[in-house]
């Protein structure tokens, strides 16, 4: 749903309960301005959603808008959970 607003701005937040083993990949956590309802079906991957930002993977930040990337210094695949 919506982000949770404040009067410092939105934002939403994570709790980690169980993490899986095997993929290059980290977390990825991303936001978009599109309505859930204009999604018709569940995406593979949220890059398939425009426009969309997505920070996570091994290091790396996506800005769907300009369809550029970026390196991150955060790197999610060592995440545990609690």
């Amino acid at each position: 749903g919506p982000l949770v607003g404040t009067a410092d701005g939105k934002y939403f937040e994570v709790r980690v309960v169980r993490v899986s083993e095997g993929h290059l990949d980290g977390l990825v956590l991303g936001v978009t301005t599109r309505s859930p309802l204009d999604i018709e079906a569940i995406p593979q991957t949220m890059n398939e959603v425009r426009p969309c930002w997505l920070a996570g993977f091994a290091g790396v930040f996506v800005d769907g808008l300009a369809s550029s990337e970026k390196k991150i210094a955060w790197k999610p695949q060592g995440l545990v959970a609690g």
